[in-house]
């Protein structure tokens, strides 16, 4: 008996231990859609290991899909140069004394005969069966030789002289699967070699014919279904379709669905009612046409998160950052409105990053404070970080909603805080690219809003910590601003709509009683008609940097309205004149370029305290709040 027919029996079922010991994670031995341990894919690569076989599949591979067993995938991770190298590895992995002859009892056999349009013989098949539930093909041209010896030889596809006149033809992916359609009183074929040996050159055999495609179910069957329906639209035919059948197991086919009674009029009433082929692509791919007459995406909360978005709610420490998303996502649980806008109560998952002991009072406080029940909220809380950069605890966290959602609609999934999350460097794009690739796949996977808690930088004019890769991916960018006891929202980022005005919160304690006698407090969050007005605290540089432009309105302001097209009525200077009076004051003692992003950084604090106005470079100063709130 051959070598490798030996050391492929040895190696069957062992196949997890041997990859474990070459370098393979366990992540990728899941089962779970994972990184491909050798073209370097993302998420495309699955470990499925039929029969024990090591088996594997992989579309991550520069746009081709790629498969095999557990030796093809040594030689797809590089390990092995070529299938004769990876059986020495893994005849070494498993010992000498492990590869024994191999005994196996045949059960049955049988040869299949491909024709071409004449009739004549160009291949035989043969397939044995064994008693332990092995099988084996063989390949032979009728002059004897081995097919791949030959490659000018015609390549037809099975029982073509039976139906070439036909105008319907089922797709199949084996002989003995067409024999099951045959057996219905039906046209059927298939390919030699497996699923992933169809061709164009036996799709041509196709051409304006109407084809129903009967995959197995499992991975490679849906892929099959996709080549075979490319090539066959290549090739031009009448009509394509792919039916899936009812009731399968893993990798059961039409053979089996024949086996437990399917019928020729059952299988003809499910070809009806199915759609043209749902062909499987690398990217997700629509017409003009079908992208203008998609429905507008719907607000979750209106102004402030649409639905099936990425989001994130942000400010600096103490900001008041969880407790506006704890209000927005309470009020989504409860259905009740936000900001006079009406919400439809959905559920809420919340992932406590920093724990969920804080959150308790918050919780009992809004309730409490509401008048609403906490046993009516539709809310689910996870009491811990979860690492959504590592793959099998992603899948981990989506298998758990999936679980305690008990088939309700997911609205929301909040991350607080994303840095608690991500298990890397929030400053790496690298990693940030991927913490955002982990959101975007739950947002896919529960078609839901998902929304990030994270933190602003160290200065806050400068938006999200971390990556600009975040800000990047964002649909919409809330941030929180502290003012004392007043929270101010701002809009910073509204993807696909027009941001939202800045809205004001004040936090007010408010105190509850859970047991007699024990008094308890926290912050809730009211809304606020209108910006408070107060006194403005403000820093040395600021300060001179607003008598640095007072004193230049002083000398040479004048009202500019072709310069600042009615933007105001004000004096107005030049920005460039402003910048030279405040660096000449000393806002900054660098050269020349830290001044002027010194200048830079502190006229835009002033702006978003109100304290000046802008209109391209020209600048002057807002004086309701000069005069009411900030001393020269």
């Amino acid at each position: 008996m051959p070598e490798f027919e030996k050391v492929r029996s040895a190696a069957r079922g062992r196949w997890k231990a041997i990859l474990s010991r070459l370098g393979v994670s366990a992540a990728q031995l899941s089962g779970k859609h994972t990184a491909c341990p050798g073209c370097g894919g993302k998420d495309r690569f699955r470990f499925d290991d039929q029969d024990g076989r090591g088996t594997w599949i992989c579309s991550g591979g520069g746009g081709t899909t790629a498969a095999g067993d557990g030796f093809d995938l040594l030689v797809h991770m590089n390990i092995a140069q070529t299938a004769k190298d990876a059986l020495h590895i893994v005849k070494e992995e498993i010992g000498e004394s492990n590869v024994v002859p191999l005994v196996r009892k045949k059960n049955n056999s049988e040869t299949y005969t491909y024709c071409n349009l004449d009739g004549e013989a160009v291949l035989y098949v043969k397939r044995t069966n064994f008693e332990n539930g092995e099988k084996t093909f063989e390949q032979w041209l009728p002059s004897g030789a081995n097919p791949s010896s030959d490659p000018e030889r015609e390549i037809v596809p099975y029982h073509l002289e039976r139906w070439h006149d036909e105008q319907t033809i089922f797709v199949c992916e084996g002989e003995k699967c067409v024999h099951a359609v045959e057996g219905l009183g039906l046209f059927a074929t298939c390919n030699a070699g497996g699923a992933n040996a169809w061709k164009e050159e036996h799709a041509v055999y196709l051409s304006n014919k109407d084809v129903i495609i009967l995959p197995d179910n499992d991975l490679a069957g849906m892929r099959f279904a996709s080549t075979v329906a490319l090539t066959c639209l290549d090739i031009g035919v009448n009509s394509v379709k792919s039916v899936a059948l009812p009731d399968l197991g893993e990798g059961e086919d039409i053979a089996d669905w024949v086996a437990r009674g399917g019928t020729q009029d059952s299988l003809i009433e499910l070809c009806d009612d199915s759609d043209s082929v749902d062909i499987m692509t690398n990217f997700k791919w629509c017409t003009l046409e079908d992208l203008v007459q998609r429905e507008a995406t719907p607000w979750l909360i209106p102004g402030y998160l649409p639905e099936s978005t990425l989001c994130s709610v942000y400010g600096a420490p103490g900001s008041y950052k969880t407790f506006l998303c704890l209000d927005m996502m309470l009020r989504l649980a409860h259905g009740m409105p936000f900001l006079d806008n009406a919400l439809e109560r959905g559920l809420v998952v919340y992932i406590a990053g920093e724990g969920a002991g804080g959150l308790r009072k918050r919780v009992l406080a809004w309730h409490d404070f509401h008048q609403k029940d906490v046993a009516d909220a539709a809310f689910l809380l996870v009491e811990q970080a979860v690492a959504i950069r590592d793959s099998e605890m992603l899948d981990a966290l989506i298998d758990d909603i999936e679980v305690q959602r008990e088939g309700q609609e997911v609205k929301a999934i909040v991350f607080d805080t994303l840095a608690r999350c991500m298990s890397g460097d929030e400053n790496s794009a690298t990693d940030m690219g991927e913490a955002v690739q982990s959101l975007d796949s739950i947002k896919e996977r529960f078609k839901c809003c998902v929304v990030a808690v994270h933190h602003s930088g160290k200065d806050a004019s400068r938006g999200l910590r971390g990556s600009s890769a975040l800000l990047g991916a964002l649909d919409v960018a809330l941030q929180c601003r502290k003012d004392g006891d007043v929270l101010e929202l701002r809009s910073q980022k509204q993807k696909d709509f027009e941001p939202a005005e800045p809205t004001w919160f004040q936090a007010k304690a408010h105190s509850f009683q859970v047991h007699a006698f024990e008094d308890e407090s926290s912050l809730v969050l009211s809304s606020l008609e209108a910006q408070p007005v107060r006194g403005i605290n403000i820093s040395a540089k600021q300060r001179t940097m607003l008598q640095a432009l007072s004193e230049c309105v002083a000398s040479i302001g004048a009202t500019d309205d072709a310069a600042c097209q009615g933007k105001t009525s004000e004096p107005v200077v030049t920005v460039k004149a402003w910048m030279e009076n405040a660096i000449a004051k000393g806002i900054s003692n660098g050269k020349r370029e830290s001044e002027e992003r010194a200048f830079r950084v502190i006229k835009q604090q002033l702006r978003d305290m109100k304290l000046v106005g802008q209109w391209k470079e020209r600048a002057w100063i807002l004086r309701d709040r000069e005069e009411d709130s900030v001393a020269f």
